[in-house]
Parts: C-alpha cells; structure tokens; sequence
C-alpha cells in the first residue's frame, strides 16, 4: 500500500513531498499529503498523517503508510512521523506505522 501513499505525496506542492494512507482489511480508508497551512490558525503547514486521519475517520486498528520523497531528485527519504505526528497518531488508535526509510 505504499504505492497509494506515494500517489498521495504527488499532490503535495511542498518540498519535500509527503503523502500517507490508512488501511484496514485491505481497504483504504483516507490518504492525506503535505500543504501549506493556515495563517489563521497559526499553522506552518499540514502534515500527512493528520489530513490522512482527518480524511479517514475511524482509524482504529489501522494501518498508517507513509512517503516522502526529495523534492529534485524523487528519491525515497525518511518520514517517521515527528511527535506531534506520533500523538495524532496513537490517539486515533492507528495499529501499525510503515514509513520510507
């Protein structure tokens, strides 16, 4: 399913470029990708793993897939999701965490 979070990370008009899906019993649930965010909220951007979980609703028991990918040469980088990411994480009971390397 990394396929599908990579897909993801193509929307993004951010560099680097990171995209996410959540999974359940082989069935996508929401996928999310890194944008700008919202001065009005005092957000620097929105991070693929909370618009993926925003996007998917009950994440219980999923799986979370997550891409990132350098923005001028296209290849795979690190995405462990930072602590914030993490938190999001843990409290819609998301499972499993896959990321790029």
């Amino acid at each position: 399913m990394m396929h599908v979070a990579r897909a993801a990370s193509m929307l993004s008009p951010l560099s680097p470029k990171m995209g996410a899906a959540i999974v359940k019993g082989g069935c996508v649930l929401g996928v999310g990708y890194n944008r700008p965010g919202s001065t009005h909220w005092n957000q620097w951007s929105q991070h693929a793993e909370t618009t993926a979980i925003l996007a998917a609703g009950n994440c219980q028991n999923a799986t979370l897939y997550v891409y990132r990918e350098h923005g001028l040469t296209g290849e795979p980088m690190m995405a462990k999701p930072c602590k914030d990411c993490a938190e999001a994480i843990l409290l819609a009971g998301i499972k499993r965490v896959v990321y790029t390397q």
